[in-house]
């Protein structure tokens, strides 16, 4: 079924990256990580999070490729 209700302006400005695309793909974990850690853009930084949670963000990121 197909939504009727259209998309709020807001949900655009907060939309996530497509994960799933050759340039999010093609980054380094040390880039994924580093961009997790301190931010990039609109997204906030998460250097609270503990390193093995990052870790695990990363993989999980690796196994959205299309």
């Amino acid at each position: 079924m197909v939504p009727t209700e259209p998309v709020r302006p807001w949900a655009r400005r907060w939309a996530a990256h497509d994960f799933t695309t050759a340039d999010v793909q093609g980054m380094t974990d040390a880039q994924l990580t580093d961009i997790i850690t301190n931010g990039k853009n609109k997204m906030p930084k998460y250097g609270s999070l503990p390193p093995d949670q990052i870790k695990g963000l990363v993989a999980y990121i690796r196994t959205l490729k299309k």
